[in-house]
Order: C-alpha cells, then structure tokens, then sequence
C-alpha cells in the first residue's frame, strides 16, 4: 500500500483501513529500517497528529449533543466518565520557583473521548505504541541469552549446590580438611563459600548437614571415577 506522505498514512490508519503487515512495511520504509533518530520523529508526528485529530472530534460536539449524553448517564444512574490530567499550572509554577503547594496536583475534566468516541481513536493509538515500542527496543540494551556450558551439566541439568559440594567431598575430601584447620569455625564456613561460590549461610548448612535441596543420586558416578561408596 502505497502513500503519498505520513499524514495521509496517520489518516488511513486511524480510519481502520490500514493492515497491520502494511503498517510495519511503511514504517520500515520511512524509517530507513527502524533508524532511531527516524522513529522518535515519527512519534513526534504522530502526536501533533492525534492532538488535532481530536480537536476536531471535539470540535463537532454541539451543546445538544451534550445535553443528551448528560441526560443518558443520568437515566442509567451513572457518573459521567471523568478523567485526571497532571495540573500544567501547578508544574509551571513549581519550575518558575513560586509558590505552588496550594495548586492540586491534578485536574478532574470529563472524558469526551470516553463520553463520544470511545473507538475512534483506537486504530491511531495502536499505531503510536507500536511506534513507541519500537523506540524502547532501540533504547534498551538487547541481553544476549546465554547457552548452557554442556560441560557444567550432570545427566543434562546443572549441578545444584549440595550436590557440588558431595563432589568435592567425595573427590577432594574438603569437609575434612577444612574441619582440621585451625581457624574459627566461621572463617571454615567463608573458606567453604569461597571454593563453592556461594553464601556463608549455605556453606554452614552445608557442612551441618542442615542445607536444604535435594540431590540426585551420584553413586554410580562415583563408581565410575573409581571412588568407594
């Protein structure tokens, strides 16, 4: 679909005629591939877009169109939808440096989006946050998810913590030998959380035997290495 410029676009968007495929082709077109500099333009645009294109919404409602919605919520035993905006006067003068404390923080209009055209708006507002999302994934750092080390893993899963130290035990003999070292009983638990990498905590529980986990059997693996059971 073709577009002479991106207010046409914006207008057939917001009309619900726009596909969503056709919409990401348009704005990987003008974009130059999702350029951020591009992106943050077209949000720009989008809002002055929206911001006319409800004033003019706005502007078609008449005093009579009013009085009847005013009269339908009244029938139905409803509040009229109301809406809380940040109050511009009171931020204003909180950057000017004047007095401002006695200014509410917010000011209670009613929602003539949610009172006339609850709908009208959906298709452009759909296509701002999808402009807008496309933004945050340029800004935020992509994390490279990780492949598992094969070369870490037992039987296909990682070694828990417990099961890590009935290994060294078993092979290194660490209970023992830390055990007989002549130093405080709790310089043995951080000596322990050194070579394990782990908390103080977990090291004590560990060699109290009070360390919470379940193992998996490594009986057979010990067998292997030639070490008795």
């Amino acid at each position: 679909m073709n577009f002479t410029n991106t207010n046409e676009f914006f207008e057939e968007v917001a009309t619900g005629n726009v596909a969503m495929i056709d919409i990401k082709r348009y704005i990987n077109l003008i974009t130059d591939n999702h350029n951020i500099e591009y992106l943050k333009s077209l949000n720009s645009d989008i809002k002055f877009f929206i911001s006319i294109y409800n004033e003019d919404l706005i502007a078609e409602i008449t005093d009579a169109d009013w009085l009847e919605k005013i009269k339908y919520y009244e029938e139905k035993g409803e509040n009229i939808p109301v809406i809380r905006n940040e109050n511009m006067v009171r931020k204003l003068y909180e950057k000017k440096g004047l007095p401002f404390e006695h200014l509410p923080e917010f000011t209670v209009d009613y929602d003539v989006e949610k009172i006339f055209y609850p709908y009208e708006l959906f298709s452009i507002r759909k296509l701002e946050f999808y402009i807008k999302s496309l933004i945050k994934d340029k800004e935020t750092p992509q994390l490279k998810k990780q492949k598992p080390n094969k070369s870490l893993l037992f039987e296909g899963k990682d070694l828990n913590l417990l099961e890590r130290y009935k290994l060294a035990d078993k092979v290194l003999n660490i209970d023992s030998t830390i055990r007989k070292l002549k130093i405080q009983e709790l310089e043995k638990y951080q000596l322990l959380a050194y070579i394990l990498g782990c908390d103080k905590d977990n090291a004590r529980n560990l060699m109290n035997g009070t360390y919470n986990a379940k193992d998996r059997d490594l009986s057979q693996y010990f067998n292997d290495l030639g070490l008795k059971i």
